[in-house]
């Protein structure tokens, strides 16, 4: 086989990648930046694993099933080709057509690798893998985590197995010997994991590594094999807190993050223009300031609740007097060719300004803004927001978010990921009135905007998305006579 195949043919590790694939620790983490080739050292890794321990089961699992077949199964795939396995008959996969029938690779050697979506540990119960392989492990619960590491990674009985594995029968453990090396490892970008923070410690998390943890992280210009232009296409599309996450891979960019459903992948979109707009509720969001930004945001609704909201344009500035800012936001208008709009905003707006009042300022200015009395607490308003965010539209098989935001929004963007507690150590579904007040006007501006806007239908859930959603305090719109039926059936 030696002289057909070279598992590593076709691909030279990064410093990083060498030294992960070198560790043999119970939990690897290989994480970085945009482009650092996560999930290709993960798929090689559990190439190699299958042929260093036969007959063992592996375990290669994302959160969602669309992404591990649109991503990390193709990206496997095409790594399992270069070894050259493939055409030497060496290894047969089968399946991989639908949900129903998920891929499953079976090797020469009696070793097999399935896939799984992570979405929930119910999704591993009645499996006993000898190691565990999960791509953007950001995005998984700690619960999943939890239960792979306490309790379903015992490895396939083999008298012939390399490793030992520790079993209770009949209330005593006894030693058993397995196929597999025991071991899980994960690839992601950085992101709001409480497990992977708290366990292995990565760049720009406080704490002490776990025993039995290690991890390897990549920027993205530390990849030489990327193209100049895409490397300067990354550094140029990420701004402020989300440049420090996907560019140079600091995981404290979500320490304390509140808004933990919100993913660019999904909820960026691109930019649309005026024509795009007809036949839609324009509502107009405002955060008063003077010293901090006068921050204005714009929402395209759909009144019949079929497509979802979207954030089309933002605007900020500080040190302008309300004559500036609303020259500013007419000529918005005009550029979209807005003609009607609801515009509310702060209710404290009433009480402050030089006049007394912004809301009588802007009025002598012609822009007409009500108070949102409905948003006057904070916590209020970040809880719609995340329900919003975590919600999908009807007719869409879950696929398109309730809520999205044009790219051209880098302000408003840059606000939703850099919302931050206080207190980092509050749990990530707890949004108390605690949120710190720094670089937030145009997040406040979409929240006031939100909490006038006509919901779009959202998908009832199956029941395991219902308990999911109970647990984490999401409450979509409307739900209430559903969740009091799940709340009884769970």
């Amino acid at each position: 086989m030696s002289a057909t195949v070279d598992i590593w043919r076709g691909y030279e590790p990064l410093p990083a990648q060498t030294a992960f694939h070198s560790s043999t620790k119970k939990w690897r983490l290989y994480a970085g930046a945009v482009g650092a080739g996560k999930t290709k050292a993960g798929s090689r890794e559990a190439i190699r694993t299958a042929i260093e321990y036969p007959k063992s089961l592996g375990i290669i699992g994302r959160k969602e099933y669309r992404p591990l077949m649109d991503s990390t199964w193709r990206t496997f795939m095409r790594e399992l080709e270069m070894t050259g396995l493939i055409d030497a008959g060496l290894v047969k996969v089968t399946g991989g057509k639908a949900a129903s029938a998920p891929p499953h690779v079976k090797f020469w050697n009696g070793s097999e690798i399935m896939f799984r979506n992570a979405k929930s540990e119910q999704n591993f119960l009645g499996v006993e893998p000898d190691w565990v392989y999960i791509d953007e492990g950001s995005e998984v619960a700690d619960e999943v985590y939890e239960m792979l590491g306490a309790g379903r990674l015992r490895g396939t009985p083999n008298p012939e197995g390399k490793t030992i594995s520790r079993r209770m029968v009949a209330g005593k453990e006894i030693e058993v010997r397995v196929s597999g090396p025991l071991r899980i490892w994960i690839t992601c970008n950085p992101g709001p994991s409480t497990f992977i923070r708290r366990n292995f410690v990565p760049p720009g998390c406080r704490g002490t590594r776990s025993k039995g943890f290690d991890m390897f992280a990549a920027r993205t210009d530390e990849n030489p094999y990327l193209p100049p232009e895409y490397v300067q296409e990354i550094q140029d599309r990420f701004t402020g807190a989300r440049h420090a996450a996907y560019v140079r891979g600091d995981w404290g960019a979500f320490e304390g993050q509140i808004f933990v459903e919100f993913d660019p992948d999904v909820h960026v979109i691109d930019n649309i223009d005026a024509g795009s707009l007809h036949g839609k509720l324009i509502i107009e969001g405002w955060d008063f300031g003077r010293a901090v930004e006068t921050a204005v945001v714009w929402l395209a609704v759909d009144e019949s609740g079929e497509d979802p909201i979207i954030a089309f344009a933002d605007y900020g500035v500080a040190e302008k007097e309300p004559a500036e800012h609303a020259r500013a936001v007419r000529e918005m208008r005009e550029r979209f060719g807005v003609k009607e709009v609801m515009a509310i905003g702060d209710p404290a707006g009433r009480q402050r300004g030089a006049s007394g009042s912004y809301m009588v300022e802007y009025a002598r200015q012609g822009i007409y803004i009500a108070p949102c009395d409905k948003g006057k607490r904070q916590g209020v308003r970040d809880q719609r927001l995340a329900q919003m965010l975590a919600a999908r539209v009807v007719g869409r098989e879950g696929k398109t978010p309730a809520l999205v935001i044009c790219r051209r929004c880098e302000g408003l963007i840059d606000s939703v990921v850099g919302a931050r507690y206080r207190a980092s150590t509050r749990s990530e579904t707890d949004r108390p009135d605690e949120r710190v007040k720094k670089n937030d006007h145009r997040l406040d501006a979409l929240e006031y905007a939100l909490m006038v806007s006509p919901p779009p239908m959202t998908r009832e859930p199956d029941d395991s998305q219902w308990r999911e959603w109970i647990e984490s305090g999401v409450v979509l719109p409307g739900a209430a006579d559903a969740m009091r039926i799940a709340g009884a059936r769970f």
